[in-house]
């Protein structure tokens, strides 16, 4: 993302149809931001799938909050200093590659769940036996 961010930055009129190989680079960079953003919160999730819904109501709430409050501070300043084309194009090069930035410190720092093989084993041998006992009452 932040190479493509670069090449964002440095591309003028003269160059202007190297924006379609760039494009294809920006749309790769954020599907794998997304990707690891939607795989961040099922780490939150966990095996309990009984608070996803909570969880990914609530990512998706912040999502659209966040990415209102930022096009509105992009494209709605009282004096036309602003709304530039040098604002728009820094916006567009700081704000995903920040976010990028952001994230991977996040992945690099935080600590994801051990899922402990004796525990799964346990889990296991107890949906094990409860669906035996489903089955032998059933008969």
């Amino acid at each position: 993302m932040v190479i493509s961010s670069v090449a964002l930055a440095l591309l003028n009129k003269e160059y202007r149809y190297l924006i379609y190989f760039v494009a294809v680079f920006v749309g790769i960079a954020q599907s794998l931001t997304l990707n690891t953003g939607l795989t961040m919160i099922s780490e939150v999730v966990g095996i309990r799938g009984s608070s996803g819904a909570f969880v990914y109501g609530a990512y998706s709430f912040l999502d659209k909050i966040s990415s209102g409050i930022v096009l509105f501070i992009v494209t709605n300043q009282p004096n036309d200093i602003f709304y530039t084309i040098p604002f728009i194009r820094w916006c567009i090069v700081f704000i995903p590659s920040g976010a990028c930035a952001i994230a991977w410190v996040l992945i690099m720092v935080g600590k994801a769940k051990d899922y402990d093989n004796k525990k799964k084993g346990k889990r296991l041998r107890a949906a094990e036996n409860s669906g035996a006992r489903l089955l032998h009452s059933s008969f």
